[in-house]
């Protein structure tokens, strides 16, 4: 894909560059927002350094294009949802103008932690019909600083704002910088990649740069001189640039949250095997304290729009008659008579949420109907939402309008997993149950679950996968049972 990439001249968002070029990414477009003042306090955007910025279309070889922000960290709610006079405007407004400008279809950040900025990038590229790139997403710190280190990033410190870090820290390289801060780490628990706000970068060189940065003059500015964490940065008075000759861009192997094993298994046709027949059923409602389910939600409509409008229509009296609301929604399985309807389908369900859709698994099925759903909601403002959009190593973003878990009191309801790899979006068919297994492990520990499972359930369209699947369950879960029903088509094949 083309891409453009939000810069703020920092090791993050740079590494993110790199691994999107890596992966066969693009690079036609740099954004920045600068801000109005040296040193902004803003929740989303460095400002620090911003001076230099125009500095990188030279050293990138494509254009900068910046825009002067207007607004400010008006809503901090962890989940943006669209606020005039906010910063957030200012990034979709300059993406919305370059999409009429250039052709590109992502973009990419260097979040690593922080959700507040993921989930903001998000937002903007799904009102604008772009991929969110976060490769560097959920790595660990430890790992990830060495990997820039021997990636061959140059990057100084610009700005410092922990204990254990102060002006003479300034303008020391990542390498320099590296042993001391996995000493605070140990010492006052800071992130060793910044994370937290503990310090800023500045990147002179790295693989891919066509120049490279040297400062020639700075100004340190002491914005505040607290006794235990003061607050310090560089101002950069001038700079040039060095011609070189970009060198081979190597990086370590993608960072796998563990290995992905896959056991042996012999394949032997089972004596007794079911097929998912729901040819005839009747739609039922229960209700029993927080929990609502609907099952065998059908239309009689054959127009697909038109289902599942009529079946979401069903679904918001059912909930209503029984004083659950649509944001009550944390599961809904899709049965579909045929998955060549998946794309249109996603587009027509994803009009009825804006955030924090419910978990969801589609599969193909031998249905009369066009569609078929079963739903459960549960009413409890303390549920918890991971919903991932954009591209990573860490799981597969998801490929429809759904979040990938729900946590609600002690329990966790998770999205279907298919074998994907994370960072291509590709199918892993080498084995994909174990793929599959893998991301649910991964999404499960992101919520802080074990792997306690009520029941699981694991669709397959080809009786061969069935042992493999086995295989795989039983080196983690053992004897903890797993329904597998055969159907007749999976997503993404």
């Amino acid at each position: 894909m083309k891409f453009v990439a939000l810069i703020s001249g920092g090791k993050d968002s740079i590494f993110s560059i790199m691994h999107s070029v890596a992966l066969g990414h693009e690079l036609v477009g740099l954004v920045n927002l600068r801000p109005k003042v040296d040193e902004d306090d803003s929740y989303m955007f460095q400002s620090v350094g911003h001076n230099v910025i125009d500095l990188y279309q030279q050293m990138l070889g494509v254009p900068v294009y910046r825009r002067t922000l207007t607004g400010t960290s008006k809503n901090i709610q962890n989940l943006y949802q669209r606020t005039e006079g906010d910063e957030i405007e200012d990034l979709f407004l300059i993406l919305q103008e370059l999409q009429q400008q250039i052709g590109f279809q992502a973009i990419s950040t260097g979040a690593i932690l922080s959700s507040y900025q993921r989930l903001r990038v998000e937002h903007v590229s799904m009102r604008l019909g772009l991929v969110s790139l976060g490769y560097l997403w959920q790595m660990d710190q430890e790992q990830l600083l060495q990997s820039m280190i021997d990636a061959g990033l140059e990057a100084i410190l610009i700005k410092v704002a922990c204990a254990g870090l102060d002006q003479r820290h300034l303008g020391k390289t990542l390498s320099e910088m590296q042993p001391h801060l996995l000493r605070m780490q140990s010492k006052y628990g800071i992130h060793v990649c910044g994370e937290g706000g503990e310090f800023e970068s500045l990147v002179l060189d790295a693989p891919i740069f066509k120049q490279r940065m040297v400062i020639d003059e700075t100004q340190t500015v002491v914005h505040s001189d607290d006794m235990f964490a003061p607050v310090v940065y560089l101002k950069i008075l001038q700079v040039h640039l060095e011609p070189k000759e970009p060198t081979k861009l190597v990086l370590p192997p993608p960072l796998l949250f563990e290995p992905l094993e896959i056991p042996d298994f012999d394949y032997q046709r089972p004596e007794i095997a079911f097929d998912l027949d729901a040819s005839e059923s009747q739609p039922s409602v229960f209700v029993s304290g927080s929990y609502l389910t609907i099952n065998c939600l059908e239309s009689q409509h054959d127009n697909l729009e038109q289902s599942i409008t009529d079946m979401m229509q069903q679904m918001q009296s059912i909930l209503s008659e029984n004083q659950f609301e649509w944001q009550h929604l944390v599961q809904v399985a899709i049965f579909c008579r045929e998955l060549s309807d998946f794309a249109n389908l996603n587009k027509i369900y994803g009009s009825f949420f804006t955030t924090e859709p419910p978990t969801r698994v589609t599969v193909g099925a031998s249905i009369k109907s066009r569609v078929r759903m079963d739903v459960v909601a549960y009413r409890d403002p303390k549920k918890e939402n991971l919903h991932v959009q954009s591209i990573s190593y860490w799981a597969p973003a998801n490929i429809g309008p759904y979040s990938q878990a729900f946590k609600t009191d002690g329990l966790l309801w998770m999205a279907g997993q298919i074998g994907l790899v994370p960072e291509t979006m590709t199918v892993d068919t080498s084995n994909q149950a174990a793929r599959a297994w893998h991301h649910i492990k991964i999404v499960a520990r992101n919520m802080s679950f074990g792997l306690e499972c009520l029941y699981c359930i694991c669709y397959i369209d080809d009786l061969k996968k069935r042992d493999q699947a086995l295989a795989v369950w039983k080196k983690d879960m053992g004897l903890t049972p797993l329904l597998i029903v055969s159907v007749p088509e999976l997503p993404r094949g």
